[in-house]
């Protein structure tokens, strides 16, 4: 055998060794979901490596389908951003999903905003806030953040919306006595939500020093607590045997003579006052609930 020969069978012995080597590694690899999302954090980061974030995406995908949380959060992340994979916020939420059942605190964030965008997922705030809580618990600071940033807007709407309902109400129509069947919404829930709203303008009133927006705050929560006040004096639970008398003070501006049985059977100061008060205490406890929440949560990062 020359030495040419001798040479080209070493490096055929070379490749051989090499190759078995890899399958080795390969095979290796199977059962090491931690190590091959390495092996994709060192391609995405270029550590060691040629950067190349469709190979980072190749070992994100081996290893995620194993089940290994991170590497579902990264694949997220790269089907989010459209880096190395074509983008996809259907994929990214269907990745983070998985991670955050794991108890992933980005991928609850991260799956939060989707759910708050709508991209990927249907548009549903109250899930958004959930996975943003559970984000928060788990020691994610931005799921903090948006936790705090969206509840007290969500909740707002919603109170806002419910207090509107019951002021469009009356006015087209206040009756002397109010049944409150004929509520939107049931009057614990209208009283609570016109509360709320009215603590939001008197916290704007607190930090504005807007000419105009202070005049535009004080005019919607005089309304509000004349509302509040109407609600919780004049709309009662009214007995079968007098539901058509008060239906028919409706037309009255003022009260007839024959209706003052009913003034005195329904409109109790001492009652209104009483529920006012369980109200606004209720509104306050829930709101330093909420601080104290955020509190703990805060302790947790």
């Amino acid at each position: 055998m020359t030495q040419h020969e001798d040479l080209n069978s070493d490096v055929e012995l070379q490749l051989m060794r090499d190759e078995v080597n890899r399958l080795k590694r390969d095979l290796a690899l199977v059962d090491n979901p931690e190590a091959i999302c390495s092996l994709g954090q060192m391609a995405f980061d270029g550590d060691g490596v040629e950067q190349n974030s469709t190979t980072a995406a190749h070992y994100y995908l081996l290893a995620a389908e194993q089940g290994h949380s991170r590497a579902q959060h990264n694949l997220a992340l790269l089907y989010e951003s459209g880096d190395g994979v074509v983008q996809s916020y259907t994929l990214a939420a269907e990745w983070y999903q998985m991670a955050a059942k794991q108890g992933n605190p980005g991928s609850q964030n991260n799956l939060g905003a989707l759910y708050e965008t709508g991209k990927g997922v249907s548009q549903d705030y109250l899930v958004a806030l959930e996975w943003y809580r559970r984000g928060a618990a788990g020691g994610d600071k931005s799921a903090l953040g948006n936790y705090w940033r969206l509840k007290p807007r969500v909740d707002l709407d919603r109170y806002r919306e419910i207090a509107n309902a019951f002021i469009d109400q009356i006015s087209n129509n206040s009756p002397l006595i109010g049944d409150v069947s004929a509520l939107p919404y049931p009057k614990a829930i209208t009283l609570y939500a016109i509360k709320f709203v009215l603590e939001d303008y008197d916290d704007k009133l607190s930090i504005t020093t807007d000419s105009n927006f202070i005049k535009s705050y004080r005019n919607v929560r005089e309304c509000l607590a004349s509302s509040f006040t109407c609600l919780a004096r004049d709309w009662q639970e009214i007995a079968p045997e007098d539901r058509e008398a008060v239906a028919s003070l409706g037309g009255y501006k003022h009260w007839p003579e024959w209706a003052i049985p009913l003034k005195q059977k329904y409109i109790d100061e001492g009652r209104a006052s009483r529920e006012a008060l369980d109200i606004t205490i209720l509104v306050t406890k829930d709101r330093m609930e909420f601080e104290n929440e955020l509190a703990a949560l805060d302790n947790n990062i």
